[in-house]
C-alpha cells in the first residue's frame, strides 16, 4: 500500500516537473515573441 502510494507520488512529481519545464518554455517563448514585436513596430514606426 505505502510503496504503492510512493510510486503514485513519484510520477505525479515527474509529471509535475515535465509540465513546469513546458509553462516555462511556452512563458519564454512567449515572451521572446514580445519582444521582437514590439522591436519590430519600433523600427516600423
Amino acid at each position: 500500500m505505502l510503496f504503492t502510494l510512493a510510486k503514485l507520488l513519484k510520477n505525479y512529481v515527474k509529471q509535475e516537473r515535465i509540465w513546469i519545464v513546458n509553462f516555462l518554455v511556452c512563458v519564454s517563448t512567449f515572451s521572446t515573441d514580445v519582444l521582437l514585436a514590439s522591436g519590430f513596430f519600433t523600427i516600423v514606426l
